[in-house]
């Protein structure tokens, strides 16, 4: 992308107030910029074709529609377009739900406008974004529920290096490939590296599923004690 190309974003929204505020953060900053706002699901794919975006920034509840069911369509027709969600709800059951469905970030309307910038330049960056506090969400769920649904976290033995199981653990930390690479020491690109390699002995064919996979086998290396004592 040259330096002066700005990133398109198309919003998928229904309240008037909102779309202009979205519309009017997005359009200062200097890497991308609003191409379109529609209000309905039915016309997300068209616009879509229409503006090609880098990203999709997604509420799902609308009027119409629970818009969740597109995403899948999208990502068909579009594979390397990104898709942020943007909710109202904030449980760990419902993000697990959406990042299943192939989106690759999750951020609730209560966030603050500058987390919203920073998670749609996470997801345009190739990366999926949770905030810490859903982290902890999905970490405490995947605790407190029965083993036996979440077969993923019984995983014996990972087929991976002793530096894959290191970043498939940070993964499941929620962190990003950059602190990854801090934390290890690594460059960004040995991580990327390590992180498709890890995704190909798991069998794994999304950042989403990795994501999940590794927040799963992150909880079953924690003792349940030391989580339900904060």
């Amino acid at each position: 992308m040259k330096k002066s190309e700005k990133q398109r974003v198309l919003l998928v929204e229904d309240h008037e107030v909102i779309i202009a505020a979205l519309k009017r953060l997005i359009n200062l900053q200097s890497d991308m910029a609003c191409c379109d706002a529609v209000q309905c699901s039915s016309a997300i794919i068209g616009a879509a074709r229409k503006h090609r975006p880098a990203v999709v920034l997604l509420d799902i509840h609308l009027k119409d529609h629970d818009s969740t069911d597109v995403i899948p369509a999208l990502l068909s027709e579009f594979p390397k377009l990104r898709v942020l969600v943007f909710s109202r709800l904030d449980g760990a059951s419902h993000a697990e739900a959406i990042l299943r469905s192939g989106a690759h970030g999750f951020i609730t309307k209560d966030e603050k406008p500058q987390e919203l910038l920073t998670a749609i330049r996470t997801v345009l960056n190739g990366e999926i974004y949770l905030n810490r506090k859903m982290a902890a969400l999905f970490l405490h769920r995947f605790i407190l529920e029965k083993p036996s649904k979440h077969p993923a976290a019984k995983i014996p033995a990972l087929p991976l290096s002793r530096r894959e199981t290191q970043v498939f653990e940070l993964i499941g930390s929620a962190k990003k490939t950059s602190q990854i690479a801090s934390d290890l020491k690594l460059s960004v690109k040995t991580v990327e590296t390590h992180r498709e390699n890890i995704k190909r002995k798991l069998g794994i064919q999304t950042a989403s599923e990795l994501m999940l996979h590794a927040v799963k086998w992150a909880e079953s290396q924690v003792p349940k004690s030391l989580i339900l004592k904060k």
